[in-house]
């Protein structure tokens, strides 16, 4: 579940956000479409942000990606 005392921006420029997340909930739990919705609802992410995510079981970066108001992905970088 989205906690977001645990999220932090690390760099903020020309309207992109470097991001860092912290959590006991598992890659996968993260990865789930809709788990940043909150982040999103409150106006903070924008789509191509990135997020270093710290979580369980690893460590990663993926990127930001809203379909639309109703849906906030995460996705490898290519």
């Amino acid at each position: 579940m989205y906690n977001n005392k645990e999220m932090s921006v690390i760099a903020y420029a020309n309207g992109f956000t470097l991001w860092h997340y912290r959590t006991k909930d598992t890659i996968k739990e993260v990865s789930e479409d809709g788990y940043f919705e909150t982040l999103w609802e409150r106006g903070n992410i924008n789509d191509g942000d990135i997020v270093i995510l710290n979580c369980k079981d690893a460590t990663c970066i993926k990127q930001f990606v809203v379909k639309d108001v109703m849906l906030v992905q995460t996705k490898e970088l290519d």
